[in-house]
């Protein structure tokens, strides 16, 4: 969740280094500018209000947070969408 700079240097630590065992899906950012873009490879899905369908979609079992900076209210909603899936944003 994120698809900043943050995201992105993430998306290429996980792209790289197959130890970690990340089979990284897409971006999900609120930033309309960033819908659909690629960033390094990895499309932007969609928004926070996608992440229950995208769940759904792509059998996601892990959801890393890559934004620095983002807002309380943001972070307790994502973890309200993921619950229902025993999904603990990380």
């Amino acid at each position: 969740y994120g698809a900043g700079n943050n995201g992105r240097l993430l998306a290429q630590r996980f792209k790289s280094d197959a130890a970690l065992n990340v089979n990284l899906i897409g971006f999900v950012d609120d930033d309309p500018k960033k819908q659909a873009l690629n960033i390094g490879g990895v499309l932007v899905l969609g928004s926070r209000d996608d992440l229950k369908s995208l769940i759904e979609k792509y059998q996601i079992g892990q959801i890393i947070i890559a934004a620095a900076d983002m807002p309380g209210e943001v972070l307790r909603d994502i973890v309200h969408i993921a619950r229902p899936y025993n999904i603990r944003p990380r």
